[in-house]
């Protein structure tokens, strides 16, 4: 989202944002936003009792009275960031704006996949409740969007189901602008990920262990808030490196000094950012299916491994080759659709069709 935000700026688009989040985070708004006068609102989200909605929890609590008012005196053109802040979507008093959403997921299959995995009673019950009611949130509600922007070509045709006005498919924004892997070869393998979600210490776990069959080479595991049994489980093992909480610069850092970025995951809902971004940066990228789900297009630039067996051999063999220049020319016309140049052109189009219309 910041990303999208500083390609519209740079193209002259006035952004309004509003922020729902527990606390009041003006402090982090970055200094060429407010140079470039863009206005920032922070709505505080709604309590636990707003788990008592009918809606989803997730929409329910950031439905919240102060931000309404905002909407309906705020630009033409509402972009509701997800479904979780779709909660004034369709309101009689937005009627006369253009109401689009960005689909992040399908969230009630993502809800619905969380409350299948190993984890306390409570959570799973939680999960499935939360499915439940974010599939007939997103049927119901989702269908009188003006426009519906997923990410991925499964949700895309999923989206179309939903008889919207209009769908576009619009893959995410990621930090690279271009491809800035390096020539020649690493010496280390390296996941990367969030660390306190469950599915990414999960990843990080098996890797750990399969990386034991090659001590002789190393594994460095690095991301946000790792937990502390994860922290004492790399330490038991002589060739993996725990890197926790590295700068978006030090992250960088890491995937374009490795030889090969394995990227692991149990959920196929979604799409998955950090595929892109490693393939902009990273020598050679190794994954499972469900890491390409979401992004088909690229399976042609990545090592597909879902078995162990498969994992090691994909690992062998990217840890003997050299990145050439042939293989960045061939990522870069993959890649092409996925970057921003290409994507903030098209939403700015449709953001001047829109404005045309309602003038």
């Amino acid at each position: 989202m910041y990303y999208r935000i500083d390609e519209l700026l740079a193209r002259g688009v006035h952004v309004r944002l509003h922020v729902v989040a527990h606390v009041d985070r003006s402090t982090g708004v970055p200094e060429h936003w407010r140079s470039a006068g863009i206005e920032v609102f922070f709505h505080l989200r709604r309590g636990a009792w707003s788990a008592l909605s009918p809606k989803p929890y997730i929409v329910a609590s950031r439905t919240v009275g102060s931000l309404l008012p905002n909407l309906v005196n705020g630009p033409p053109i509402i972009l509701f960031e997800g479904v979780h802040c779709a909660g004034w979507l369709a309101h009689p008093r937005l009627g006369g704006k253009a109401q689009w959403v960005r689909v992040h997921n399908r969230e009630s299959e993502y809800y619905q996949q969380l409350s299948e995995a190993p984890t306390t009673t409570l959570r799973r019950f939680y999960y499935r409740e939360e499915a439940r009611r974010l599939r007939g949130y997103e049927s119901s509600v989702l269908a009188q969007a003006d426009l519906l922007l997923p990410m991925s070509p499964h949700d895309e045709a999923w989206c179309r189901t939903l008889n919207p006005r209009e769908v576009l498919l619009h893959p995410s924004y990621v930090g690279p602008r271009s491809v800035t892997a390096q020539l020649g070869t690493g010496d280390y393998a390296l996941f990367h990920g969030a660390l306190h979600v469950d599915d990414n210490e999960a990843a990080a776990r098996e890797l750990v262990a399969v990386m034991q069959q090659r001590p002789g080479r190393r594994l460095i595991v690095a991301g946000r808030t790792p937990s502390g049994g994860l922290a004492a489980f790399a330490k038991t093992h002589p060739n993996v490196e725990l890197i926790a909480d590295p700068s978006t610069a030090e992250m960088h850092t890491l995937v374009q000094g490795a030889q090969v970025v394995l990227l692991r995951a149990k959920h196929r809902a979604g799409y998955k950012i950090k595929l892109i971004e490693s393939l902009a940066m990273a020598r050679h990228v190794v994954a499972n299916a469900a890491i390409v789900h979401g992004a088909p297009g690229l399976r042609g630039a990545v090592t597909l491994a879902d078995s162990e067996a498969d994992l090691l051999a994909a690992i062998d063999a990217a840890w003997e080759r050299a990145c050439t220049e042939t293989d960045l020319a061939e990522r870069r016309i993959l890649l092409q659709p996925y970057l921003r140049d290409a994507l903030v052109q098209q939403l700015v189009q449709k953001i001047e069709e829109a404005t045309f219309s309602r003038n």
